[in-house]
């Protein structure tokens, strides 16, 4: 059997620039892991909202990676869209969360969050700013210090060796 070439995706597709930067503005989640001391990973989702080519993300009930941030631990965080074979794209981000102590900044990101994830009357809208204040909820920076990217709706369709099978009492195809 012929040995298949070894290939990445995040090296003949990447998601790069205006278009990395476009896809993450309009995706809902991310995926953060974080552990720290060898300790269990913490996975979950998190909203997040993207501002001047940075990502912050609000943490409150989440105070697991709240910990691990403090204690220098690591974190990975993964944005990915795309349900199809041919539609997979997305990004794997390293890095720290920073925490945010300006004021002013974190209420303009609140805001952010607010018109992303909430409509004008929607019916969770107060619940999740209270939830926020009863949880003390912090603004972090994402600080990406690597990132693994890949949008295989760049490639061509993929060549794919093909098996068909005729329904029984249909015999060969004619030539």
């Amino acid at each position: 059997m012929t040995e298949l070439p070894t290939f990445k995706l995040s090296t003949i597709a990447p998601l790069r620039g205006a278009k990395r930067w476009a896809f993450l503005e309009r995706q809902r989640t991310i995926r953060v892991a974080s552990s720290s001391n060898g300790g269990p990973i913490y996975l979950n989702p998190l909203w997040y909202v993207v501002k001047d080519r940075t990502i912050y993300i609000p943490l409150d009930q989440a105070s697991s990676h709240k910990n691990n941030v403090n204690e220098g631990g690591r974190l990975t965080a993964v944005v990915d869209a795309g349900d199809e074979f041919g539609t997979a794209h997305g990004l794997m981000m390293e890095g720290q969360f920073e925490p945010l102590d300006d004021g002013d900044f974190t209420e303009e990101l609140n805001e952010m969050c607010l018109d992303k994830y909430f409509y004008t009357g929607h019916p969770y809208r107060q619940q999740y700013i209270d939830f926020g204040h009863c949880y003390g909820r912090t603004w972090y920076r994402l600080a990406i210090a690597r990132t693994v990217s890949w949008d295989i709706r760049e490639c061509s369709p993929m060549a794919a060796r093909e098996r068909r099978t005729l329904p029984a009492g249909y015999g060969t195809p004619a030539s």
